[in-house]
């Protein structure tokens, strides 16, 4: 049975006016720093518009109220989806994974 994948999620203000550019890639145009969005590519977000994602990361994606939810809602991820080894470094108390 494979290990599970750690999850490394990000909050970050609601962008808004996506286009998609020639090369396949998405641009936004503007942000909405009064609602905010989770983002984790482990879920399968491969950034561009919500309704553009896989099930699992458009529900995780929100929008959220505040900066606060999301934050909360990152935490919450990441626990759910932790590393399975978590070290760390030697002259630091970052971890190393």
């Amino acid at each position: 049975m494979p290990e599970p994948e750690a999850h490394f999620p990000y909050a970050r203000p609601l962008r808004l006016g996506w286009a998609q550019a020639e090369d396949g890639g998405w641009h936004h145009a503007s942000e909405d720093h009064h609602k905010w969005e989770v983002v984790c590519a482990q879920c399968g977000d491969t950034d561009g518009p919500a309704n553009r994602q896989h099930e699992p990361a458009k529900l995780l994606r929100g929008p959220y109220d505040s900066k606060h939810a999301a934050h909360r809602e990152v935490k919450h991820h990441s626990r759910q989806h932790p590393p399975e080894k978590l070290e760390l470094g030697p002259m630091s108390d970052w971890p190393v994974i």
